[in-house]
């Protein structure tokens, strides 16, 4: 930690508070380092080797799917997944994944924005153990009564929020 020394003159006093200004200046570069190295850096990372280790059939999508970015105007970073069915591998489907729920808390329930309706409804259309027939990425036609949840995001985020502290404390003392 950086320390400011000064004496009670006018000119102590404008030194000190210059020098307190930089350290707010560096303080907030860092704070932006650590949330850049998590969110584009760290979460793509950790999101792909969940993905492989827990065992989610990946044509590619998944992988290809895992996004990060920061924005300096607000300060905010993100981790995502772009690919269409990310949530049908998170959260599992059919009867299938409701015999193996979710992990996590599984809080979403709004409506997804490609309209596959809510993330928490393994079998939203009441297929049961029937399942449905889906036209594969080969051309061909598959029956399945659904997927176990492959929570690759939560644990993704489990690890970015191990990682944090770490990540905070060499970047503070590299910056600071």
């Amino acid at each position: 930690m950086r320390t400011i020394t000064f004496d009670l003159s006018v000119a102590g006093i404008d030194k000190a508070l210059a020098e307190l200004e930089q350290f707010k200046k560096d303080f907030i570069a860092a704070a932006d380092a650590v949330i850049r190295e998590l969110s584009e850096n760290l979460g793509i990372r950790f999101q792909i080797v969940s993905i492989a280790s827990l065992g989610a059939v990946d044509q590619g999508g998944l992988s290809d799917g895992a996004y990060g970015e920061y924005d300096p105007q607000t300060r905010v970073g993100i981790v995502t997944n772009n690919a269409y069915y990310a949530v049908f591998v998170e959260y599992g489907t059919g009867v299938v994944g409701a015999a193996s729920p979710y992990v996590g808390p599984a809080t979403v329930t709004s409506v997804s924005a490609n309209g596959y309706g809510p993330y928490s409804a393994y079998d939203q259309n009441g297929h049961g153990e029937e399942g449905w027939i889906y036209k594969g990425s080969d051309g061909k036609r598959h029956w399945t009564a659904g997927q176990p949840s492959r929570p690759f995001f939560y644990t993704m985020m489990r690890q970015l929020a191990d990682a944090a502290p770490g990540v905070a404390e060499r970047v503070f003392n590299e910056k600071l």
